[in-house]
């Protein structure tokens, strides 16, 4: 109980000590990179709880007088004379057996092995096969540590699979452009500056066209304005929305976008393919648009929004005057499997959004304004265009900035913010890197108390040998005759050497 407990204080106090650094100091850390993303430290949000602690300590004390409870036990039954000379007794296949019994039947000139047994070559396999009898000599102590390791390795290996499947940092590259400015004007609030007619400055976006190292620029265009709730073409659409901050008395605030006519002819050959209820031929000819929605209707419903198709309805600007006559050309699911891409600006369930083509937005006769700039760049000018651009911004918006009373600016919907996806890259790596991290340490642990099984188990068999070797020495077997004596141990059966020849052999090797 001495020797367990000492054990036991040993481990739970390096235990203790591993703890209190993960909780204190490593875990904040790996969270903050994870969540947090910069903005401060997570240690105020964990609680360091002694009793947690101690209800840990106590549990693994308890783990380790039950483990070493069997072995306490089994002592107590034996006498001292038992004990001292108690061995487990190894484990044998019936098969290996049949075969050294075969075997000590030959006789020595019609065995193989003994007509070969001074061979040079021989005597090379002797020290794997000492380790092959070291390992399955007990089976189940050998089974139980494979097992450990290989729980240790699969984990580890789950764990890398894991890790690279949850990577996407190359979905990143693949999906962004380097440089992303977008209005924070959205449908909620369009309607609390219906006298603003540039959200976007077009001069703005020329001198930003006009920089060295741009490859491509897409600019997203469209505008906002309003609808009647009453109108017959939308009654399938007011049954599925809430009304919201956009409603405005018998008026809904709504957005339309402008979307190429390459992009409407792909659209047409989806929904050829797909069978959709659309009407894209007014579409493209300027006099009708397409409503988006999420997942809103059944199959019943998409049915019955065949006979909505080709229904008028009137376009308003923000003022609530009447702008232009549009026809309705049927509702398309921005969820549809397989929806030829395409960028929006601020887009929800809740947000009436149109699609239209660029005579469509001329007819509707609301203000154009441009929703999104997308650029990519060189990438040996990224960081000076990355400069260049905040700067443009910060002047932008630095004329809506409105000084609160606690000298702090406080953010207008009127501003344009710039996305960068070597930021977004950044926060993907740092918050991947953290969970590898913490995967990588779960693995380790599991391995190591694999590697510590295995270890105790050699160390146990190699006690044992060590201790075999100090009672040959001690009744006057000499480290040569110890060396002689590892080959007959291992092979002495398959030689056909009987019983009265091993005891020859121990007399004249003046082995008692």
């Amino acid at each position: 109980m001495l020797q367990v407990s000492r054990c036991a204080c040993k481990g739970c106090f390096v235990g203790a000590l591993a703890g209190i650094f993960l909780v204190v100091v490593l875990m904040p850390g790996v969270l903050s990179n994870m969540y947090l993303q910069g903005l401060g430290n997570a240690s105020a949000m964990i609680a360091f709880r002694p009793w947690i602690l101690a209800a840990s300590v106590f549990f693994g004390a308890g783990v380790t007088y039950l483990s070493s409870l069997a072995a306490m036990l089994r002592l107590s039954g034996m006498s001292a004379v038992e004990s001292a000379k108690y061995m487990e007794k190894a484990s044998v296949r019936p098969f290996h057996r049949a075969w050294k019994i075969h075997r000590s039947m030959q006789t020595p000139a019609a065995d193989p092995f003994w007509k070969n047994a001074g061979a040079p070559g021989r005597n090379m396999f002797i020290p794997a096969s000492m380790a092959w009898g070291n390992l399955f000599r007990f089976r189940r102590r050998a089974c139980l540590t494979i097992v450990s390791l290989a729980l240790g390795l699969c984990i580890s290996l789950g764990a890398v699979v894991i890790s690279r499947g949850t990577d996407t940092t190359n979905q990143i590259e693949y999906e962004n452009y380097d440089f992303e400015m977008i209005s924070n004007m959205s449908v909620l609030t369009a309607g609390a500056y219906p006298e603003m007619e540039e959200i976007f400055p077009e001069s703005m976006v020329q001198k930003i066209a006009g920089l060295k190292g741009i490859e491509k620029l897409q600019q997203v265009k469209g505008g906002f304005g309003c609808i009647r709730m009453d109108e017959k073409a939308f009654e399938l659409r007011m049954e599925n929305i809430a009304p919201g901050e956009g409603w405005k008395e018998e008026f809904c605030v709504c957005v339309v976008q402008e979307v190429s006519r390459e992009y409407l002819q792909e659209l047409k050959e989806f929904f050829e393919e797909k069978q959709l209820f659309l009407d894209l031929e007014p579409v493209i000819e300027g006099t009708g648009a397409i409503m988006l929605h999420y997942n809103l209707f059944s199959q019943a419903e998409k049915e019955n929004s065949r006979d909505y198709t080709g229904n008028p309805f009137t376009m308003y600007d923000l003022f609530g005057e009447k702008t232009g006559e549009m026809t309705f050309c049927g509702y398309l699911n921005f969820k549809e499997k397989g929806l030829p891409e395409l960028e929006t600006t601020w887009n929800g369930p809740d947000i009436i959004y149109f699609l239209v083509s660029e005579k469509g937005l001329k007819r509707m006769q609301i203000p154009s304004q441009t929703f999104l700039l997308l650029l990519n760049v060189k990438q040996e000018k990224e960081p000076l265009l990355k400069n260049t651009l905040t700067q443009m911004l910060n002047e932008h918006n630095g004329q809506f900035a409105a000084k609160a009373s606690h000298d702090a600016y406080v953010t207008d919907s009127r501003t344009i913010t710039l996305q960068t996806k070597s930021d977004l890259l950044a926060s993907a790596r740092n918050y991947i890197a953290s969970s590898r991290m913490v995967m990588f340490v779960l693995c380790l642990i599991l391995l190591f108390m694999g590697l510590m099984n295995y270890v105790n188990v050699t160390a146990a068999g190699l006690i044992l040998r060590q201790r075999e070797f100090a009672v040959l020495e001690s009744i006057g077997m000499t480290k040569g005759q110890q060396k002689a004596l590892i080959p007959f141990l291992l092979y002495g059966k398959r030689f056909g050497k009987t019983t009265a020849e091993w005891k020859n052999f121990a007399h004249t090797s003046d082995i008692s």
